[in-house]
């Protein structure tokens, strides 16, 4: 069976870039832009990890959708924040602070990523 990676993010571009090389790993990938999307998803089926934008809009952030699925989820998945600003000690504390199971900034090494969603889902199986 196949890992369920859920990737959310504003910029279409980089979310089916993102998508393309997690799927040619053997990921079965949903994509979402908006914040709406992803809860919905979420709640549609299990999903064993997510990978988020930190700003999604001017209302929406990464940190929304942790706080539902510590809340209202079916299921604890485990959420890897994505950021295009520099990851200082007080950005990388709010999110772990907020349940980020990690944080990366963009653009990431795709290796690194593909290692924090890998670990990711090992720790929750656990």
């Amino acid at each position: 069976m196949s890992v369920h990676l859920l990737l959310v993010d504003d910029q279409v571009a980089l979310l089916d870039s993102l998508a393309r090389r997690f799927e040619r790993r053997g990921f079965r990938v949903s994509k979402a832009i908006q914040l709406s999307e992803a809860i919905a998803c979420i709640d549609a089926e299990h999903v064993d990890v997510c990978v988020c934008d930190m700003e999604l809009s001017e209302a929406e952030s990464g940190l929304d959708l942790i706080n539902y699925v510590q809340k209202s989820a079916k299921y604890k998945t485990p959420i890897i924040i994505l950021t295009g600003h520099e990851v200082d000690g007080d950005l990388a504390n709010l999110a772990r602070n907020n349940g980020a199971f990690s944080i990366f900034t963009k653009p990431t090494d795709f290796g690194l990523l593909l290692d924090g969603v890998r670990t990711a889902v090992e720790q929750v199986a656990v």
